[in-house]
């Protein structure tokens, strides 16, 4: 959405700057500067406030962006430890039961 405003707006003065060129030319009166004039002061002042309040979501955007992946990387570090301690519990278990078959393998023999 911000990138389709900045867009529509760059096009808008880009042909408000041609179209006040044009009139210029034709007639180089003041009458005519200044109602060329007032279409960049409509098509500026709104880009001008959208930008502004752009800007202020962008600002809030980051922050809660910032907080959420500190939060889930401290979430995954806490379960790569609690991984790591549950595969050394199975480790220690199959070896336990390993030892165990190896000692009924020697005891039916």
């Amino acid at each position: 959405m911000t990138l389709a405003h900045v867009s529509l707006g760059k096009i808008a003065l880009w042909a408000a700057n041609v179209a006040i060129t044009v009139f210029f030319a034709v007639d180089p009166t003041v009458k005519v500067a200044i109602i060329a004039g007032s279409a960049l002061v409509l098509t500026n002042v709104p880009a001008i406030i959208i930008a502004v309040l752009n800007r202020k979501a962008v600002e809030k955007m980051s922050i809660n962006v910032d907080g959420n992946l500190k939060r889930l990387l401290d979430e995954k570090v806490t379960a790569a430890s609690e991984h790591v301690v549950t595969s050394e519990k199975l480790a220690h278990a199959e070896g336990v039961r390993e030892g165990s078959d190896a000692e009924r393998a020697r005891d039916k023999q």
